[in-house]
């Protein structure tokens, strides 16, 4: 059988056990005060587990409907990763930018230790990977940055900002540049 896996799975899978439970208030009725029917406005987990004692282990499926990807971080539905929770939770969950990139390059687990401590991140098969990133400033792949590929490898990906070295000399150097998607490193 097929299975979904991805970095912090585990935290994850545990994580409703950190949010503690809450009583559902009756605000308002639409129709017949005594049907069961109900909408509940507020946090998924939380309304979730708010109906955990009525309805755990009776129901087959439930509708959610948050919205996504609006870009409003004023909003109930805060999507954005500037929201300090999601930071916090993305930070402590899906793991560093670096192992981000090496899962998403290679399919496999980050190894701590398998690269220099600097901006290599490993090798995986024939092919070195560099994440040259830096929190507060743009990163440039360009001639000043080449000593730092120190590994051998059959090829490179080196993930910066921008790349002032031509498609010529990115073929000369066996080199693949990807630009760093920065909406991942505000986590």
């Amino acid at each position: 059988m097929p299975t979904l896996d991805w970095i912090g799975k585990s935290k994850v899978i545990s994580h409703h056990q950190e949010v503690p439970f809450r009583v559902l208030e009756n605000q308002y009725t639409y129709g017949a005060n005594d049907s069961e029917n109900m909408i509940i406005h507020g946090d998924n987990l939380e309304a979730l587990k708010a109906l955990l004692p009525w309805y755990g282990g009776k129901v087959k499926c439930i509708y959610i409907d948050p919205p996504y990807n609006t870009g409003n971080e004023g909003w109930v539905y805060n999507d954005n990763v500037n929201d300090p929770k999601i930071r916090k939770w993305l930070g402590e969950v899906v793991g560093r930018e670096g192992e981000y990139i090496w899962y998403t390059e290679t399919k496999t687990a980050y190894v701590p230790g398998a690269g220099d401590g600097g901006y290599y991140l490993g090798r995986h098969g024939d092919t070195g990977y560099y994440f040259y990133y830096e929190p507060d400033q743009l990163t440039i792949l360009n001639h000043a940055f080449l000593p730092s590929i120190s590994e051998k490898a059959g090829g490179y990906v080196v993930y910066a900002d921008r790349c002032a070295l031509s498609n010529t000399e990115l073929a000369e150097y066996g080199i693949i540049f990807k630009k760093i998607p920065r909406d991942i490193t505000k986590i």
